[in-house]
């Protein structure tokens, strides 16, 4: 008898946990209108309860960039205007981190648009985002322009090694002012340095040779799960993209 009331109230138990965490899921996932006050950047704004929010799952050029000014007015068009706004959690600034609905996905369509690439998406969304970030790019969309190199490279890369190994398909090409960026905001610009067959990229600090370089960055690039790199061209054009662990 004591056996099966502990089994009982052991099945209550994970009930409740089960329910709470579900009603948590359910209350988390509201959304709430609100207005548009200000747009700060391609993928960070003001609502008008004075609330900064960054939008998940994207990542726009930095104001420094030439491109940046493109993904501020996609996103600018939509100040003061009424969206729906799901909170989900707040990063390291203390912004909200937030989907916007229009009542499209704006997240996704900013990336559908060409205005951003992918960056840090939930998992359940991976797909959806990969696929719409591949087709701007292949269609040269917002701040993707297609370089003339673009079918020259491959890449093989080991996260763990902070290692990318680059092969060229193509004739020797000198990559200065050439750049490398992953999903965030790490990037590296090439010296005068070309790449015949292979080439071998270190984020670590080391000296250069003709087969190796080395970023000299302090800290790791390369997320160990899943992560995407892109190499751009002198001109800015989208030269090469490969992700891994999607």
């Amino acid at each position: 008898m004591i056996k099966r009331h502990a089994l009982i109230m052991s099945l209550l138990i994970t009930f409740l946990i089960g329910a709470n965490t579900l009603l948590f899921s359910f209350i988390s996932s509201q959304r709430e209108n609100l207005i548009i006050k200000r747009v700060i950047d391609g993928d960070t704004l003001v609502f008008n309860n004075n609330k900064t929010a960054r939008l998940l799952n994207i990542n726009t050029p930095e104001k420094k960039s030439p491109l940046s000014q493109k993904s501020f007015n996609f996103l600018k068009d939509y100040e003061n205007k009424s969206v729906e706004v799901e909170f989900k959690s707040r990063d390291k600034y203390g912004r909200d981190l937030v989907k916007i609905y229009t009542p499209k996905y704006l997240n996704l369509e900013i990336v559908q648009q060409g205005y951003a690439n992918k960056f840090l998406v939930s998992e359940e969304e991976l797909e959806i985002f990969k696929k719409a970030e591949e087709n701007a790019i292949n269609n040269s969309k917002g701040i993707w322009n297609v370089s003339s190199y673009f079918n020259c490279f491959f890449a093989s890369v080991f996260p763990e090694e902070e290692l990318i190994e680059l092969e060229n398909n193509c004739k020797n090409i000198n990559l200065k002012d050439w750049i490398l960026k992953d999903e965030s905001r790490k990037e590296y610009k090439f010296e005068n340095v070309s790449i015949n067959n292979k080439l071998s990229i270190k984020t670590k600090r080391g000296n250069n040779t003709k087969e190796k370089v080395f970023m000299n960055f302090g800290e790791n690039m390369l997320n160990n799960d899943r992560d995407s790199i892109y190499l751009f061209d002198e001109k800015g054009n989208i030269a090469f993209y490969y992700y891994y662990g999607y």
